[in-house]
């Protein structure tokens, strides 16, 4: 799986979740710490869709309905 594949997951996740440790993501996508913490700045820093709670959980706090990966919040007509 590439970089993308897994940052589009995670921030599938981490929107339908609103928070996620570090130590979760990890062990779910098979990653080592330099892709943590590559992951962690895409999101943090470069998207600003998320914080850090803690040092150690990441929380969700884009729009609901933002990016490519969200879900509508109401049903199509």
């Amino acid at each position: 799986m590439t970089f993308d594949e897994i940052l589009a997951q995670v921030l599938d996740l981490l929107q339908c979740e609103r928070r996620l440790s570090y130590r979760a993501i990890k062990v779910r996508f098979g990653l080592d710490d330099d892709h943590l913490e590559a992951l962690k700045d895409e999101i943090i820093e470069a998207k600003q869709l998320a914080v850090v709670e803690k040092g150690r959980v990441l929380v969700w706090t884009g729009d609901p309905v933002s990016g490519p990966w969200a879900l509508p919040l109401t049903p199509a007509p």
